[in-house]
């Protein structure tokens, strides 16, 4: 006998078959939804594009929509891992992202490349406890410090300092304290990883409003605009909530650096733990063994005029100075260290191969050194590097200086977390215990004489 909650066989299997393509249809859909806004998202955030404002509005359309989507988003956690607490956290993170600055907001800035590119930064952000900490890097490429080498760099688009972005790679790998790789950097492989790209030739500090044209190019001397442009984009994507910073560079870089790190520190919470590294950058401005003149007289100071970057140096140092911000003491990198406001580690080589090679022309080192000049040109390195360099940091401050003749220090694993070794200490092992505040001493520093030279694990470095 039938009841009235039942139907037929027939009737049962065709309502169990409607119902069955029906959660299959909603599934694909679901499934269909799920892949597109992964897409798109991904798209956004980690892509080079056309429009970065258009990404923006995508962006904000995608959770409009991920909120209409037909099941519980708001407190399903079976959907979300949340890194923080997932016990099979991977032990690598993927490379770091290109994003280029808008094209409004170069124009509104005035921030352009050499070549009137825009500017940009790599970026990976933080998982986890680390989503508030962030390593922010500005790399090394000398400088342009004539018309004609700042023509030739507009249209490079390779190597270190590239005077453009228009082919830049999509993404790039971090080395030494910008590794995403836990086994080589256990300490900070999971904050948020940036490395601005070096696309002015002069060490993020050119301001000079007006375009220069010099053989028939457009050369665009506003590396202070750009940096201030990148800090100001970061700022909305989540530094402004930073509890742990390090500001980083490395040679050309390093003394970006040292020129700006006042103000980043001042464009971040109060307080915010704000830290300064600084590789391949303590360079005392010695005379040319050759000629006997001043790389800071021939070179540095027409390059400053040229770029317009005077008052691109601490606040501190230009009270000192006179109004035009051209004492030199505001730019040479071995001085502005006296400058920091912040706790600064430095790292770095006695013989430092550019010095040597550029500054005093030197092109020797302490075992092959032949002529007297040359041999006093490296005795004064040793005695600055080993006497007034300890002099100008605070007793706060890191310092580790080992004796080779090379430049690169941080920028591979076998010279930050292998290879090189001062007292039995890696660069990295300095740095996080500095950096952590483990033990009491955190300056480190090799024997510098000539008997000395080289360091054993120089040779390990292959550089």
């Amino acid at each position: 006998m039938q009841t009235d909650c039942m139907g037929t066989p027939e009737n049962v299997a065709t309502d169990m078959m409607h119902t069955l393509k029906t959660k299959r249809k909603l599934l694909k859909i679901f499934l269909v939804t799920i892949l597109v806004l992964g897409a798109a998202q991904v798209a956004f955030r980690c892509q080079k594009t056309p429009n970065q404002d258009w990404e923006e509005e995508t962006a904000s359309r995608l959770d409009v929509l991920w909120k209409r989507l037909p099941f519980d988003n708001t407190g399903n956690q079976s959907l979300v891992i949340n890194a923080s607490t997932n016990s099979q956290q991977p032990t690598r993170r993927p490379k770091m992202k290109l994003r280029l600055l808008p094209k409004n907001t170069a124009n509104r800035t005035g921030a352009f490349c050499l070549d009137g590119s825009v500017p940009g930064y790599y970026f990976e952000p933080g998982v986890g406890d680390a989503v508030r900490s962030w390593v922010i890097y500005l790399p090394g490429g000398e400088a342009c410090f004539t018309l004609d080498n700042c023509r030739k760099r507009a249209v490079q688009t390779k190597g270190l300092g590239a005077g453009t972005t228009r082919k830049m790679a999509n993404t790039t790998n971090g080395h030494g304290l910008r590794s995403t790789n836990k086994t080589i950097n256990p300490d900070f492989w999971d904050w948020n990883m940036v490395e601005v790209v070096y696309c002015d030739g002069f060490f993020f500090s050119g301001d000079r409003a007006d375009v220069v044209v010099h053989d028939g190019r457009e050369l665009y001397f506003r590396g202070k605009r750009i940096l201030q442009a990148v800090v100001d984009d970061l700022l909305s994507r989540g530094l402004a909530q930073a509890t742990d910073v390090i500001f980083h560079g490395f040679s050309a870089g390093a003394a970006a650096v040292l020129r700006h790190a006042s103000w980043v520190r001042h464009k971040l919470p109060e307080t915010v733990n704000f830290k300064i590294f600084v590789a391949s950058a303590a360079l005392p401005m010695l005379p040319n063994v050759r000629t006997g003149t001043y790389f800071k007289e021939t070179t540095l100071v027409p390059a400053i005029r040229m770029h317009h970057a005077a008052r691109s140096a601490p606040e501190a140092c230009l009270r000192e100075a006179d109004p035009s911000g051209l004492t030199m003491k505001c730019h040479e990198p071995f001085n502005l260290l006296r400058y920091q406001e912040a706790d600064l580690f430095v790292a770095g080589y006695v013989y430092d191969a550019w010095l040597l090679d550029n500054i005093l022309e030197a092109r020797c080192t302490p075992k092959t050194c032949k002529g007297a000049s040359e041999q006093v040109g490296l005795k004064n390195v040793s005695l600055e590097i080993s006497e007034t360099l300890p002099s100008l940091l605070k007793p706060q401050d890191g310092l580790y200086m080992v004796n080779c003749k090379k430049h690169f220090i941080i920028t591979d694993h076998n010279t930050w977390s292998a290879g090189v070794l001062l007292g039995g200490m890696t660069a990295a092992k300095a740095f996080t215990d500095w950096f952590h505040g483990r033990g009491n001493n955190h300056k480190h520093m090799d024997c510098v004489t000539f008997q000395c030279y080289p360091n054993p694990t120089c040779r390990k470095a292959k550089l």
